[in-house]
């Protein structure tokens, strides 16, 4: 079983890409009431043209009830499932706005282009917008503006800051800066999730205000920041470095595959290790990979990723369970719905920009 796990693991994106069976490791226990731990991998390839049409190859596994004996290994076969045509809910796209506090509005997608605003210049170049091309990155100049970079449900967005710190701003993300650092601090406004790889400055730290009295500090390094509002807790995952994470009157310091999380609901704050911070990040590589995470927060991750209003009248979805699961996001929801129904047993039905959920 280790085997077979650490197999699909350790598989290449164009390897899993390529993958038309998968392994499903189920888990379950009954500590009075059911958890249930879904390890469900799916598979796929899409070609997206006027006309899509799917043809998708997945197989899933569920857990119908606590299973007394402990842990269980099912196998499945390869299922076939033709989706729907034509269906509205495309991935997300490189979109984005930037806003300067100087009135100015901009539309940022993948086309090259020259942006000046407040005395900054900016370029587009591969779908990537680099902050003060052309001007001084070190020192506030006069006139210095404050931007924000506004990801709307449906788009994904890259920034190049003034010091030449990578940003990928998530999904229904927001982001904001000023056009040239000062000089003693590098410090930025996060609501949403981004992916920071910070450019090293020993004399002036990078400073993260994620929300909730939550404030991540660094000279260097890769980390993940997710701080939806709508979804409770606030997550900080190091992948190479160091950073200090501050929370409230707790200050911690986080090492490589360590995570700090926040709970809005019952106001914790703790640091745990993960077995593997590339995880957190998978989204920047075009995958959903969620490890025990309520169904809840995997729907909130379809929504805004489809840019999507998913309901789900009548039933609790975090009473279903924690899932774990990785599969393509860079085609249609419908083969991620298929993959939904065939864990969960939830049926789903369209209309319009709407997706309804029920058993």
């Amino acid at each position: 079983m280790k085997e077979n796990t650490d197999l699909i693991t350790n598989m290449t994106e164009e390897e899993f890409d390529s993958l038309v069976e998968r392994l499903a490791e189920v888990k379950a226990t009954d500590d009075g009431r059911v958890r249930r731990t879904v390890y469900a991998y799916a598979a796929k390839k899409a070609k997206r043209q006027r006309r899509t049409r799917f043809l998708r190859r997945a197989v899933a596994a569920g857990v119908a009830a606590a299973l007394l004996t402990g842990v269980s290994v099912v196998w499945f076969n390869v299922m076939r499932r033709t989706g729907v045509e034509g269906s509205e809910f495309a991935p997300a796209s490189s979109y984005a706005m930037l806003i300067t506090d100087t009135g100015g509005s901009f539309e940022l997608s993948d086309r090259d282009t020259t942006i000046v605003a407040g005395g900054a210049n900016m370029v587009i170049r591969n779908g990537e917008l680099i902050f003060g091309e052309g001007s001084a990155a070190h020192g506030a100049a006069e006139g210095n503006t404050q931007n924000r970079i506004v990801v709307p449900r449906g788009g994904i967005y890259t920034v190049w800051l003034p010091d030449s710190t990578k940003v990928i701003l998530n999904s229904d993300s927001e982001l904001a800066f000023p056009s040239a650092f000062a000089d003693g601090e590098r410090a930025v406004t996060l609501r949403g999730e981004g992916y920071f790889e910070v450019a090293r400055d020993t004399r002036r730290p990078f400073t993260v205000d994620a929300g909730d009295d939550v404030n991540i500090r660094v000279l260097g390094t890769k980390f993940n920041v997710q701080a939806y509002a709508d979804i409770p807790q606030t997550q900080v995952t190091l992948v190479e470095g160091s950073v200090g994470v501050r929370c409230k009157e707790a200050d911690v310091t986080l090492e490589p595959d360590q995570q700090a999380l926040f709970d809005r609901v019952s106001g914790s704050f703790f640091v745990s290790p993960v077995a593997d911070a590339a995880v957190a990040t998978a989204w920047t590589r075009g995958y959903f990979d969620f490890e025990a995470a309520p169904l809840g927060v995997i729907i909130k991750s379809l929504e805004k990723w489809y840019d999507a209003d998913i309901s789900a009248e009548g039933i609790d979805l975090d009473a279903l369970g924690i899932f774990s699961l990785r599969m393509s996001r860079r085609g249609d929801i419908v083969p991620v719905l298929n993959t939904l129904h065939d864990i969960t047993g939830l049926n789903y039905r369209m209309d319009g920009r709407t997706i309804y959920l029920s058993f």
